[in-house]
């Protein structure tokens, strides 16, 4: 009798030894598929960062990429930013804030179409003085991707960076997309200003 006991003991701690290893191994799983679905959501949602770069108008921008040569400049800028939306009741006005942008057409690869790239509602993100401001875009981006909210919402990352950047325009024909991070001047600020005087800090993202 007290050897049936003593089976029965061992048989009951190696089914619990095989129930734990059995959890632990879909834990391992459970984290490895989400690690992946956080890797497709950037490639679905706004892309993989390729570029950071500053554009000013006069000049062109040659970026390196996938084996190719990309090549912008600035054409023409409108800019829709005359006021301060912090300062403003758009309570009454259908279109609210979202009219209020700056844009500027870019030259892609000396095609005769420019590529029209928007800011956010409100206009793009204003330069810092003394900073180096690529590198703010990065330390942003970056941020927001040590976000908690990242562990748990699969939508956080490319919500956010729209909140930041806009919607971007996508380049044709290409998995390329460029965004509009930042901008200066604007016309509430410098209501004067020529188009020499622009120049932007744009995201240039990929979905390969």
């Amino acid at each position: 009798m007290k050897k049936i006991i003593s089976n029965l003991i061992v048989l009951a701690l190696l089914l619990l030894m095989i129930q734990g290893s059995g959890c632990k191994k879909d834990g391992q799983s459970a984290t490895q598929k989400k690690s992946s679905s956080e890797g497709d959501s950037l490639v679905t949602g706004v892309g993989r960062v390729v570029s950071i770069f500053e554009l000013k108008y006069g000049e062109n921008k040659e970026i390196a990429y996938d084996g190719l040569k990309l090549k912008f400049s600035i054409k023409s800028v409108i800019d829709d930013v005359s006021v301060n939306c912090s300062l403003v009741d758009f309570g009454n006005n259908h279109d609210g804030p979202k009219a209020v942008r700056i844009y500027s057409d870019l030259v892609f690869n000396d095609s005769d179409v420019p590529l029209q790239v928007g800011s956010k509602p409100c206009g793009a993100l204003n330069y810092s003085d003394n900073k180096d401001n690529i590198q703010e875009i990065a330390n942003l981006i970056e941020t927001i991707k040590a976000a908690p909210a990242m562990l748990t919402d699969t939508t956080y990352y490319n919500d956010t960076f729209i909140n930041y950047f806009g919607e971007g325009s996508k380049i044709l024909n290409t998995s390329l997309r460029v965004y509009m991070a930042k901008a200066y001047p604007v016309k509430y600020d410098k209501p004067d200003a020529r188009l020499e005087d622009y120049k932007f800090i744009y995201i240039l993202t990929s979905k390969n």
